[in-house]
């Protein structure tokens, strides 16, 4: 399985279904990708050749003109680093450069000004990895697990985003190493979900972090184990899309009730891919990039949730593809 894919997938959860959207952006796969102010911007990630891209993609969601911005070139490539949003700007850490060593560099991103600020490197004790998942609660980022080489870490780091510090937090403890994972915050606990142990075994577990509580684990699993998924909240449930299983690339979205603990599934996605990103904003869901076992798609999929069908998208054109100078503020 190799090759990224620019084929952006919709999911509305609404209407409770998929339609194909446009393709857009630059190929890319294990890259970052976060939503603010109508915006999802993605960085990173390794380009159709393998190798770790600076450049950086802004989708405009809907509720402003549809389509694809190409941003300003990051100051250096980056692969499976963890992001996150505060204000205006937007924090890149972690990952591997494009030479293959991790990096201890925090990228930062001003959307207001459309420009990308000074690298700084965060002060405390704490170890780079990549393939970690993150969450933010309130100023600060949750980064947790995630591989050093042949090394697979339970490790957890608060990093401070306003003070630029990260400090060591309680472990999840053996057995629970993973990489290759999601997290996601609710109501001041991060659910991490899935992923790959240091043996390489695909993961079904689900555990959750509350810093009143420690660690637990939910009586749940995912309904097969999951590595280089997307997972996004939406009213007190995670859609947990596409990834690698046991029998390869997945196209299946299911559904973790938050409330009930519960797993169901959804419609299958027209495309199944793994190493993509997913992002939200009202009732829809997009899901761009990544791999699947025939290479790049060409198509964008929308799911509605109120009538359960299939509707096809907007087909890609170059117009839909604008500068960043166009746009410079929010």
């Amino acid at each position: 399985e190799s090759g990224g894919s620019n084929i952006t997938d919709i999911y509305d959860v609404k209407t409770n279904t998929w339609s194909e959207g446009s393709v857009g952006g630059r190929t890319r796969w294990n890259h970052s990708s976060l939503v603010h102010n109508g915006k999802a911007y993605y960085f990173g990630g390794q380009d159709r050749s393998g190798v770790a891209t600076n450049s950086l993609d802004v989708y405009l969601l809907p509720g402003r003109q549809l389509g694809w911005i190409e941003g300003p070139i990051g100051p250096k490539g980056r692969t499976g680093a963890v992001a996150g949003a505060i204000d205006n700007r937007l924090y890149f850490f972690g990952g591997a450069s494009e030479d293959g060593s991790l990096s201890k560099i925090v990228e930062t991103f001003d959307t207001v000004s459309n420009r990308w600020l000074d690298s700084t490197t965060p002060t405390g004790d704490f170890t780079v990895k990549e393939l970690s998942s993150s969450v933010i609660i309130g100023s600060k980022m949750l980064i947790f697990g995630g591989r050093n080489g042949d090394s697979v870490s339970d490790d957890l780091f608060e990093f401070d985003l306003i003070e630029q510090d990260i400090q060591r937090g309680l472990s999840a403890g053996s057995g629970n190493e993973r990489y290759s994972h999601q997290a996601l915050a609710h109501d001041q606990k991060m659910y991490v979900l899935g992923g790959l142990d240091e043996f390489d075994r695909l993961l079904d577990t689900i555990t959750v972090y509350s810093n009143r509580s420690g660690w637990s684990e939910l009586p749940t699993t995912l309904s097969t184990g999951l590595a280089n998924f997307s997972a996004l909240l939406h009213a007190d449930k995670i859609y947990i899309f596409g990834g690698k299983t046991a029998s390869g690339v997945t196209d299946k979205l299911e559904i973790l009730d938050l409330n009930s603990f519960s797993i169901s599934q959804a419609d299958s996605a027209p495309n199944a891919r793994f190493g993509h990103s997913g992002a939200i904003v009202g009732s829809r869901m997009f899901f761009w990039g990544g791999s699947n076992k025939d290479g790049p798609l060409e198509t964008m999929d929308l799911y509605d949730l109120v009538s359960k069908k299939w509707v096809e998208g907007v087909p890609y054109s170059p117009e839909l593809m604008h500068r960043s100078e166009e746009h410079t503020s929010e």
